[in-house]
């Protein structure tokens, strides 16, 4: 009798542990999700609970993503300052910290911080060339960066694909550092193998049609913002760039209206 109470304590343990760490996957799945619909607020939340219950560098280096995100530096770093502490071999931190040093215009501690980063990457995990791109591409003005920065970021991103020619995000990440330079050949072929290995990503299609949009293709890059919306009905940037294109394609109707009559 003893014994059976034992193994049912045992075994029910063993069940909320198993629940406990698909609730904290779910929960990191969630709040990765909120960052990518630009839902800000929602994922430092998240995160912050995260970091409460699991302070592990993964969940400190998405808060502080999200600092980062809406320029507040300071906390950015102290965040990836803890993902440090927790893991002194963390690569993503480190990316954290270059990217915080990028923001600050010092190109020699970014440069510094990202080469620590690839010397601790382990040879498949494609993350830290992402977030590498990712952190030259934060400044954007109107979707545009300046060359040296999107050249910094496509070589960064050119080498994720290479570690993980699976990894869609990276394959997104670069067809924006592309798009950004108006080589709209390199970046149509980058968004269509993202969507290629992830048909259900808002992101690659919302990127699609930006670039349609960009051709003044204004039917198929609305098809591709509703494709995204189809997806995920709360995907902000998708929303954004609908009114974006539906305010151009009006503009164009205009013009070209006053140009028949003149």
């Amino acid at each position: 009798m003893k014994m059976k109470m034992i193994t049912k304590i045992a075994n029910t343990a063993l069940g909320l542990m198993l629940i406990g760490s698909a609730v904290f996957g779910q929960s990191l799945a969630d709040a990765k999700k909120a960052i990518d619909a630009e839902q800000y607020q929602k994922a430092n939340g998240m995160l912050k609970n995260l970091v409460n219950t699991q302070p592990s560098d993964e969940n400190y280096f998405y808060l502080g993503w999200v600092y980062l995100t809406q320029d507040y530096a300071d906390s950015a770093k102290a965040a990836f300052t803890k993902g440090l502490a927790a893991d002194p071999k963390s690569a993503i931190s480190y990316v954290g910290l270059g990217a915080v040093a990028l923001a600050a215009n010092d190109a020699t501690g970014a440069t510094s911080n990202f080469n620590q980063a690839i010397q601790l990457t382990a040879k498949k995990d494609s993350r830290p060339y992402l977030y590498i791109g990712k952190a030259y591409l934060l400044d954007a003005k109107d979707g545009k960066f300046p060359p040296a920065k999107a050249n910094a970021a496509i070589d960064a991103l050119t080498k994720g694909k290479t570690v993980n020619p699976k990894d869609a995000d990276v394959l997104v990440a670069l067809g924006n550092a592309y798009r950004s330079q108006l080589k709209s050949n390199d970046a149509y072929d980058a968004y269509q193998a993202a969507l290629t290995l992830d048909p259900k990503s808002p992101t690659a299609n919302v990127a699609t049609g930006v670039l349609w949009r960009y051709a003044n293709n204004f039917d198929d890059s609305e098809k591709q913002f509703q494709s995204a919306l189809a997806i995920d009905p709360n995907f902000g940037p998708a929303y954004r760039e609908l009114a974006e294109t539906q305010k151009l394609r009006l503009k164009e109707t205009v013009r070209l209206r006053l140009r028949r009559l003149s």
